[in-house]
């Protein structure tokens, strides 16, 4: 049963990852500190994202799907969840090893923008694993 059902089942765990706990009980006020924008309103996207993604594959859990695209699929979604989630930590490390602002955006930026490339690669073969396989 754990064969048919992996692909199922990383993906709940990688949705339990991505439940945005801050995100949906702090209500933030912007404050001062506007030079590295708030990140929550990701954290409930991805959510949502992966939510899909869980849904479609409890849908077609009984159709055959190629290993190394749902592999692909998998390894690419990882990123931006881990990003989404932990952002907060990833702002405290960058802080520490600078003082300069615009250099600490720039690193955030640089992270930020290849865990959404990355996601967007992996829903690309993600629809091609779906249109591969019809029933």
């Amino acid at each position: 049963m754990l064969k048919k059902n992996y692909k199922l089942l990383l993906f709940v765990i990688l949705l339990i990852i991505s439940i945005p706990f801050e995100s949906l009980f702090v209500i933030q006020n912007p404050g001062w500190n506007t030079i590295i924008p708030a990140t929550d309103f990701l954290e409930i996207l991805v959510f949502f994202l992966i939510l899909i993604i869980v849904i479609i594959y409890s849908l077609i859990k009984n159709r055959i799907t190629a290993f190394k695209l749902f592999v692909f699929h998998f390894i690419c979604c990882i990123p931006l969840v881990l990003y989404a989630r932990f952002n907060h930590l990833l702002r405290h490390l960058y802080s520490n090893y600078t003082n300069d602002p615009t250099e600490l955006s720039h690193y955030l930026g640089i992270v930020a923008y290849t865990s959404i490339l990355l996601f967007l690669i992996g829903q690309i073969f993600f629809i091609l694993l779906l249109k591969r396989r019809k029933p």
